[in-house]
């Protein structure tokens, strides 16, 4: 697999070719620009005209055929991979591109030839293996193929590649008894792999008419919380309906599965552009593949293609199993892409079409809680922790953000429990330690629990400026103003531009005597755009200082010695 990495990492090194002619060199730089934005739509116009302009230029033929796979459109690449091949060109994309050409027009024979010509088709071994294997099958001559995934199996790591290509080979013959044998064999085992085989296993018993063996086996493999999808599967299987789009049938649209695991095994290996090379050959093999789109859009979403995500995850319909989860993760993407409304609008849809499936509900409560809707907020949270619990499967994140909700909300009572809740699940979470041991702080009550939350909480968590911060104005709260002063230098280190930070080194700086210092800081936060309530605080401190501020609000003085700078 290491050769794989290192094939992918030299493609995109050479991305950024450049010597275009000088007739073309706007419409170049303005590609080179594009691609390193990753707007490959755009690319795609400027490399086109400068392939009009100078026809031999390798570099943006290169980019070109890069352009088109990133897009989905294969069908542009293959043309333009065939071309750039005949001209010597021997990269690993082009190389993949004129074999999907090949596997497409089920090109069996041809696809062996090219695979073993190696001085004219260069490819990493272990890819040309698999390749050939299924070449070999598609011609019919399955014992040749078998013995190619014999000999991937012996291989240490490869096990499980191995079988569940062998299925896939069973599954594609439609010899579905042989396909289930090597299916069960995931049924031991931990990998990548093995929740997408035991799955596609769930699939195959139902296709075969053995529905009660297939929810049988699904309630036994999974949980109905385990993911978002789970719960539309139970249901699908309830009804006979599909639980998996584009399984398997024929040799080409198995052959997808060859990119499709490969890109799952390097995703964390290598930049997303390689791994969505992968993924979009397979996704061209087996077009009906809900799951592959998925793959897809999450890699374009890496590279902050969020617009083009969205159209993958638009293609995926109301009627496949996997549309439930689409959904979330489109709404996802428009949140991350500026159109939060409209995600707001996806999840409402969605709650409304699936009542009883609680991560829509928690989806939904995240996007307004972060827009500081925390009215309507809450009863989402209420829902999805609702049918969470009913299920004994209620997440700490939950009970959290639930949490900041109602202490937003002025709800302390019910905050305050929904804190305790979230740590008796997870008792060592720093960042609800530091939530409520910072609120009880600046409600004055409980202060030595909170102390004792919040060190704690800088003890798992030594580098978070929240947490450090919290410890200082702690400190200050109980009139320990020189211990107070460290832990907040420390936190204005670790959070620089914090207004809040700034503030809280201030008032210590002013407590202890150093008003000079403390008048600077709270210009230093003034400048870092704090909240409206606390730029109106922080000017008056500048304006009569922090002791007539605390006279003015009712506040208890300070007590440290102070002296006149």
């Amino acid at each position: 697999m290491q050769r794989i990495f290192g094939l992918s990492l030299a493609f995109l090194s050479a991305l950024t070719g450049s010597g275009a002619f000088s007739d073309a060199s706007g419409p170049y730089l303005a590609a080179q620009s594009a691609m390193r934005a990753n707007d490959f739509a755009l690319a795609t116009q400027y490399q086109s005209r400068v392939l009009t302009m100078d026809r031999d230029n390798d570099a943006t033929m290169r980019d070109l055929l890069f352009s088109y796979v990133a897009l989905g459109r294969l069908r542009d690449a293959i043309p333009v991979a065939n071309l750039y091949s005949e001209r010597g060109a021997d990269d690993f994309v082009t190389n993949l591109i004129v074999l999907l050409g090949q596997i497409q027009d089920e090109d069996f024979a041809g696809l062996t030839a090219a695979l073993e010509n190696e001085d004219e088709l260069s490819l990493n071994p272990f890819i040309r293996e698999v390749v050939r294997a299924w070449a070999e099958h598609g011609q019919g001559d399955t014992k040749a193929a078998q013995r190619i995934i014999d000999d991937i199996s012996g291989r240490p790591g490869f096990e499980t590649f191995a079988a569940f290509h062998r299925a896939m080979m069973y599954l594609a013959d439609g010899k579905n008894e042989d396909a289930l044998a090597v299916l069960d064999g995931f049924g031991n085992t931990a990998g990548i792999l093995t929740d997408r085989a035991l799955l596609i296993k769930t699939a195959l018993l139902q296709r075969m008419g053995q529905s009660d063996q297939a929810r049988a086996f699904f309630d036994a493999k999974f949980s109905v919380g385990s993911s978002p999808e789970s719960a539309v599967i139970l249901r699908n299987l309830d009804r006979n309906e599909p639980i998996v789009s584009g399984l398997p049938r024929t040799v080409s649209q198995a052959m997808s599965e060859i990119f499709f695991t490969l890109a799952l095994f390097i995703q964390e290996q290598v930049d997303p552009s390689a791994t969505l090379v992968y993924a979009r050959i397979a996704e061209a093999l087996n077009p009906q593949s809900a799951e592959i789109k998925l793959f897809v859009a999450d890699v374009i979403e890496e590279l902050d293609q969020y617009s083009l995500a969205l159209r993958v995850y638009e293609k995926i319909g109301i009627e496949d199993p996997k549309y439930y989860t689409a959904q979330i993760a489109k709404a996802s993407a428009m949140r991350r892409s500026d159109r939060v409304d409209d995600g707001i609008d996806v999840l409402n849809n969605l709650t409304s079409a699936y009542p009883d499936v609680p991560v829509a509900h928690a989806t939904l409560a995240d996007f307004l809680r972060r827009q500081e809707r925390y009215d309507e907020a809450l009863p989402a949270y209420n829902a999805a922790i609702s049918m969470y619990e009913a299920q004994n499967n209620v997440r700490w994140q939950l009970y959290y953000a639930r949490g900041i909700t109602h202490e937003r909300l002025k709800i302390w009572p019910n905050a305050d429990q929904d804190f305790r809740s979230a740590l008796a699940l997870n008792p060592d979470q720093a960042s609800v330690l530091n939530y409520l041991g910072y609120s009880l702080i600046e409600r004055g009550e409980k202060l030595d629990e909170a102390m004792k939350m919040i060190t704690k909480a800088v003890e798992i968590e030594p580098n978070s400026g929240y947490i450090v911060d919290s410890l200082g104005w702690g400190k200050f709260r109980l009139g320990q103003y020189e211990d107070a002063v460290p832990d907040l230098e420390r936190a204005a280190e670790l959070m620089a531009t914090d207004p809040i930070v700034n503030d809280h080194l201030g008032d210590a700086y002013w407590a202890v005597g150093r008003k000079n210092e403390a008048r600077f800081q709270w210009r230093r936060a003034l400048s870092f755009n704090p909240e409206e309530i606390e730029e109106a605080r922080i000017k008056r401190k500048l304006e009569v200082g922090l002791d007539q501020v605390l006279s003015e609000e009712g506040k208890p003085a300070l007590y440290a010695d102070k002296q006149n700078d």
